[in-house]
């Protein structure tokens, strides 16, 4: 596929054609050869020197090359500047100068080459292991389009600086020893499995590659075509190069992931004749997603869940309910009030979790506000201030006060203000100042922000005695607490759904509750050379289905445990995910104590075993309420409660619950707690993912393994949150979506 010049505005595909091109005399030429020239033939185009004509034959252009002049050296006019195509590797790409360009087509290559040129034919040899020429002086060195070497190839270089991806700004320079000759006519094509047009541009990026050679293939004298780089090789060289963030921004410009905040929809194709079947496994979020998307394309959708309610780990606990824990099954005894309810699994949504939010405008779930940050509420460390709790706002804002000074005084000493001049300085000094909020003389003596001693309303406030320094650093609050509602999946506008977490999975169900089955156990996956069979039992009753397509949402180490024939490195990915211990109790209080103490939502954190104690941010001023007693990280805390009994761990959670609340016990009438890791059908919370296994077993998870897709926020990069889950159903379905239009299309050419 050839694209249009460089600075084109057009963005129709052109394909050449293989037969050579009539003579220059008979055709309009592509671009100006005259070196002044910036547009021709309505085709932009930088200066011009000697190096020849473009023509257009048909739908093909060709280079005439003046017979005998070599290609000059020069900085803006040499071929071989490179632009950006927008394409993903594994299509077409194209390199592009002012006098000449060449399209090339990416695909997967099981061994390191280089790029060659196809004028005289360079072909691949045993005694070199790039099969082609490669150069050592620049990151990417490569002939010029339509050139060929008079020269022997050198040996491969371990190139350390490539990227397809950017532009090379600089020009490619034969050396002395090398000279490039460009035959009279010379088209260049490559096929390419992508039917949208490339639109070469400039990149902003600098070249960046960690790779050896890329791989090429001769096709013919006339036609060189780069093969052998799948998409997913060439983000890992990225990433290898440019780290994680590089291979990610990479990734989203190329559309492979979307761009935060993006609109995402899964755009299933509707079926209009042929039907699908589809089996998922699992009623949580993914699962639901999948059968909602799928259902209203026109397919058969058929949901089994293991549990006795659908929601997966969206579980919202009220009066009369059961927490279905392994061992000690609870029954919830909270008032059957409909405000009165426990989040015991997902709890808020970030205003970023674009997909989430989309399918609850669709679905018609009301929200409101959630209250994540509350600098009135406490902060408590045995470790500081005799274990005494204090405001959040307080210690944020002497610590930032104490840190805001170090730093004044440090920018007033000669080393530190050499790099400034007078008005940078005074510049970061002003910053510095309002940031902590000094006084004139750059010291902090307290700030109205930590709030007032006494006054401030109709007497002139008395601003509170700063914490001393040594105290707050007694405190780990500032290694990640202080700044927790910072993070962009923490920070304000957070939201809930009116009246629990479960309304999103209400909505579903009013949907597609009639795809759904539960208390269906399943025994068996077992993949076919057409789809999947699935084996079952509802209630002790055995059941077979045969599937085109299984989505998977069932947590990967209890799949691994199924009976299946899934391919052996499949299985050792399913293996290695981590399933976290996260714990949570919720408490009944008669009274809401907290808003006496000018608590209204938010979270206090303590040292303590129980972490956080979380306040309703809802029903301000009514007289009951539901407390998060305690949430839970790390495996230590999760394991610990778990080996409680439910009884015991209210008592726990109370006792420490004290510390920051005296009398805190007198207002606490029942609770229930969740230890994930304890539950049934779940086993574990929130997949974690060690890096060394991320890199290798990521990426073979989020492919199929035949007609078998994982999915769940276990096979994403955001684990634990309602939006993982959606963006891996999404995945799996426009893969599926691409399997099944392949299909219909092989049948109706067969017509």
């Amino acid at each position: 596929m050839l694209d249009s010049p460089p600075g084109s505005s057009s963005k129709r595909r052109i394909l050449p054609k293989r037969s050579q091109p009539p003579a220059a005399t008979q055709r309009r030429a592509c671009c100006c050869a005259h070196p002044s020239a910036t547009r021709c033939c309505g085709v932009r185009s930088t200066a011009m020197a000697t190096a020849g004509t473009w023509m257009r034959s048909g739908q093909a252009c060709w280079l005439k090359r003046k017979p005998t002049q070599a290609a000059p050296c020069r900085p803006s006019t040499a071929p071989g500047i490179w632009r950006t195509s927008q394409r993903t590797a594994g299509s077409a790409r194209t390199s592009t100068a002012s006098t000449a360009y060449l399209t090339v087509t990416l695909s997967g290559c099981p061994a390191p080459t280089g790029w060659v040129t196809s004028g005289s034919a360079l072909s691949p040899t045993a005694s070199h292991p790039c099969g082609g020429w490669n150069s050592t002086p620049a990151p990417l060195t490569r002939p010029p389009p339509g050139s060929s070497i008079a020269t022997s190839p050198r040996p491969c270089a371990n190139v350390s600086s490539i990227n397809s991806l950017v532009a090379r700004a600089d020009p490619w320079c034969p050396s002395p020893r090398e000279s490039a000759q460009l035959p009279q006519q010379h088209r260049f094509s490559a096929p390419s499995r992508h039917a949208t047009p490339l639109i070469p541009r400039s990149h902003r990026i600098k070249p960046a590659w960690h790779a050896n050679c890329l791989p090429f293939q001769v096709i013919s004298s006339k036609v060189v075509v780069v093969s052998n780089i799948s998409r997913r090789k060439l983000l890992e060289m990225i990433g290898a190069a440019g780290g994680s963030a590089a291979s990610y921004q990479v990734a989203t410009a190329l559309g492979l992931v979307a761009a935060p905040g993006a609109l995402v929809k899964a755009n299933v194709t509707r079926l209009r004749e042929s039907r699908r079947r589809v089996v998922i496994l699992g009623a949580g979020v993914a699962g639901l997603t999948a059968a909602y998307e799928l259902d209203r394309a026109g397919y058969e959708c058929i949901v089994l869940e293991a549990s006795h309610r659908p929601g997966g780990r969206v579980l919202t606990v009220r009066g009369g309910d059961i927490v279905d824990e392994v061992g000690h099954r609870q029954i919830c005894n909270f008032d059957r009030d409909p405000d009165l309810y426990f989040n015991a699994g997902a709890a808020r949504i970030p205003a970023d979790h674009v997909a989430l939010l989309q399918y609850c405008r669709e679905l018609q779930v009301p929200l409101e506000v959630f209250v994540n940050d509350n600098r009135n509420a406490l902060v408590h460390d045995d470790r500081m201030f005799d274990g005494k709790p204090v405001r959040a706002r307080e210690f944020i804002t002497d610590a930032r006060g104490f840190m805001s000074e170090l730093l004044a005084k440090s920018v007033l000493t000669e080393q530190l203000s050499q790099p400034f001049d007078a008005m940078d300085a005074e510049r970061l000094l002003g910053f510095v100042r309002a940031y902590g909020d000094l006084d004139s003389n750059n010291f902090y003596r307290g700030s109205r922000r930590a709030g007032y001693r006494n006054g401030g309303f109709l007497t002139q406030g008395q601003l509170k005695e700063p914490f001393d320094f040594s105290e707050l650093l007694n405190s780990d609050f500032w290694r990640f607490q202080m700044h927790w509602a910072e993070g962009n999946d923490q920070a304000a506008t957070m939201m809930q759904p009116v009246g629990g977490m479960d309304a999103i999975i209400d909505g579903f169900m009013r949907r597609i509750g009639r795809l759904v089955t539960l208390h269906a156990i399943v025994r068996r996956v077992h993949l076919r050379d057409q789809g999947v069979d699935v084996a079952y039992a509802v209630n002790g009753v055995e059941r077979r289905i045969h599937a085109d397509f299984c989505i998977n949402s069932i947590p990967t180490h209890l799949t691994a445990g199924l009976d299946h024939n899934f391919p052996r490195d499949y299985v050792d990915a399913l293996r290695v995910v981590q399933r976290g211990k996260l714990f949570k109790i919720g408490l009944q209080a008669r009274e809401r104590f907290w808003e006496a103490d000018r608590i209204y939502g938010g979270i206090s954190w303590t040292n303590q075993d129980i972490t956080q104690i979380w306040y309703p941010p809802t029903g301000f001023h009514r007289r009951k309420g539901i407390l998060l007693g305690a949430y839970t990280f790390g495996d230590a805390g999760g394991e610990k409660f778990a080996n409680m009994t439910p009884e015991a761990r209210i008592n726990v959670a109370i006792a420490q619950g004290e510390r920051l609340h005296p009398g805190y016990g007198n207002y606490i009438e029942n609770g229930v707690s969740v230890p994930w890791h304890r539950m049934n059908h779940m086993l574990g919370c929130s997949a974690r993912w060690r890096p060394e296994d991320r890199h290798v077993h990521y990426t073979r998870l989020q492919q199929p393994a035949g007609a078998h897709y994982m999915v769940g926020d276990q096979i994403s990069h955001h684990p634990g949150w309602q939006e993982g889950a959606i963006r891996s159903a999404h995945f799996a379905l426009a893969d599926i979506d691409r399997r099944v239009q392949t299909q219909i299309a092989q049948l109706s050419a067969r017509r």
